[in-house]
């Protein structure tokens, strides 16, 4: 079930992350973006926990999804997908949708692809630890 997350799951989401990525939220940045007014954080929980979340950050008529992440015993499941579906159903057809992703991990920009992103730039030497570009990809009007 995807629904809006609250201060009480900022921890778990964190531990999400970091279970997740190379350099994942810290809980007290995922607590912020939980309170921000230009930031929605959408998770999916089943039986109680959390597997999977995203943060999304909107001004005007844009957005950009900021990280993504579902838990490893839950993956090729969908819950990913349904994040990003719901997240473009929620803010509307008017918004155009950015992210960035690391050029290495082809399995991402795949999956992307297949929602209708599409790569538009790319930032060099982006990431670090390990070091990556940064591939630029949009979704919308743009």
């Amino acid at each position: 079930m995807i629904r809006a997350a609250i201060s009480e799951d900022a921890n778990e989401i964190a531990t999400l992350f970091f279970r997740s990525m190379p350099a994942p939220w810290r809980a007290s940045a995922v607590e912020d973006a939980i309170h921000s007014p230009t930031s929605v954080v959408w998770l999916w929980e089943e039986n109680g926990k959390i597997l999977g979340a995203l943060i999304l950050q909107v001004c005007l008529d844009e957005a950009e999804i900021l990280t993504i992440a579902t838990a490893k015993e839950a993956r090729r499941r969908g819950i990913g997908r349904s994040l990003i579906a719901y997240a473009l159903k929620e803010i509307g057809r008017e918004v155009s949708v950015f992210l960035e992703v690391r050029s290495e991990n082809k399995a991402a920009i795949a999956f992307y692809k297949t929602l209708g992103f599409s790569v538009y730039g790319m930032r060099k030497r982006y990431y670090r630890d390990p070091p990556d570009d940064a591939l630029l990809m949009k979704f919308g009007k743009f």
